[in-house]
């Protein structure tokens, strides 16, 4: 059976400008292959790239989803394509998620919201989290302390859960990305509409068996930002790794808050041979990089590690986010760390560096490991849930 498919998120829909759109991207595309009436609908008015895989829909005017002009059009376009499913990458986003609940039954489609990010990732950031947000006299005086965070953790507790209660009221079913994403969710909502809960994976379009020729090169792919993937860390692990790997050179790309500074830290304490390429597609450094750096305080199920390793490229990358143990096998097809210990991670990567057959070893044990998350089989796990979920209807 065909269906018409409309994915929707809030950000400008650039397959190379974060994680969430390069998922949005695969999945349209494999969708159109498979014969599937593709849309998509990017709240952000600016910034839009046509995948050529399906048909781009985005907002006329500025302001997003707080302007009402473009929720006006939204509907214009759900009413012009009718869609069966509407997969919402943004269920978080309040104003969205109630707009496409609110239409749901009159223009008969169902309604799959996506969580893109691990649930705990405020929970086991609390402090640094409530830090940024609050006036430094109120948190030094009154929170930093076992009894404060206590408190933090409790009041994130309940305003978190009534969160995804409303998520799981206002779609027909919302989808996690991995089975310790059930755990988390458990935490906040207990047993609370459990039969909306489905789990699909992340994917990767196919996983590259030819041995590519590695370079001495550290690879990082994603935004820099510090909140959430601790780009600061990289120029830490760094300083702590040049010295002794003088003929490898670490290469960044991606955009964000932070990359200004990590120019000048660069600048001023004269780290040499590391380089800040921007947004790139990250393909032909897949292919020349034998490892890749992670430095998250928190991530969803990162489509980067699922590419690296696809490329057999070993990922190094803190254990601060269930999902990662559940994605790859420590020792065995990449290496984990404890968060934040970049003494040990600067260690560990030495001394894979160092360890050609490790390295070799490890680069064709990532792509046996990835290999289950190949977009074919992932797409087979969505086609069963839209076909149960029509048969039911």
């Amino acid at each position: 059976m065909k269906y018409k498919i409309l994915f929707t998120l809030t950000h400008a829909l650039n397959p190379n400008a974060g994680g969430v759109q390069r998922t949005t991207y695969k999945l349209g595309k494999k969708f159109t292959e498979m014969g599937h009436q593709v849309s998509y609908y990017a709240t952000e008015s600016e910034g839009n790239i046509d995948s050529g895989f399906g048909k781009l829909y985005y907002s006329p005017k500025k302001g997003n989803v707080n302007n009402p002009l473009n929720l006006e059009h939204f509907k214009e376009v759900l009413i012009d394509v009718q869609p069966d499913f509407v997969i919402n990458q943004m269920p978080y986003e309040v104003k969205l998620s109630k707009f496409l609940s609110m239409n749901k039954d009159s223009l008969n489609y169902i309604l799959l919201g996506c969580l893109r990010n691990s649930l705990f990732s405020a929970k086991n950031n609390i402090r640094d989290t409530y830090k940024r947000v609050l006036p430094s006299f109120i948190f030094n005086i009154f929170l930093d302390n076992k009894l404060g965070i206590n408190v933090l953790h409790r009041l994130h507790k309940i305003k978190h859960g009534k969160q995804l209660r409303q998520i799981l009221d206002l779609h027909d079913k919302y989808i996690l990305l991995a089975p310790p994403n059930k755990k988390e969710l458990d935490y906040f909502v207990g047993n609370y509409k459990k039969d909306k809960v489905e789990v699909v994976p992340n994917s990767i379009p196919k996983v590259y068996f030819e041995k590519f020729k590695k370079e001495n090169i550290l690879l990082y792919v994603g935004t820099l930002n510090i909140s959430q993937k601790r780009a600061d860390l990289l120029i830490e692990l760094w300083s702590k790794i040049y010295k002794e790997l003088q003929d490898w050179k670490f290469i960044i790309l991606g955009e964000g808050s932070y990359k200004s500074e990590m120019e000048q830290i660069i600048k001023k304490d004269n780290l040499p041979r590391i380089e800040l390429l921007g947004n790139q597609k990250p393909e032909e450094w897949y292919k020349k990089a034998p490892i890749f750096i992670k430095t998250s305080a928190f991530e969803g199920f990162p489509n980067v590690i699922l590419e690296a390793q696809s490329y057999g490229c070993v990922p190094v990358t803190f254990t601060s986010y269930d999902a990662i143990s559940w994605i790859v096998n420590d020792k065995k097809d990449a290496i984990l760390i404890e968060p934040f210990n970049t003494d040990r991670m600067a260690n560990e990567v030495i001394k894979l560096a160092n360890n050609g057959y490790e390295v070799d070893t490890m680069s064709e044990n990532a792509k046996q490991n990835i290999s289950r998350f190949v977009i074919d089989e992932v797409a087979d796990e969505w086609m069963n849930l839209f076909n149960s979920l029509q048969n039911d209807k």
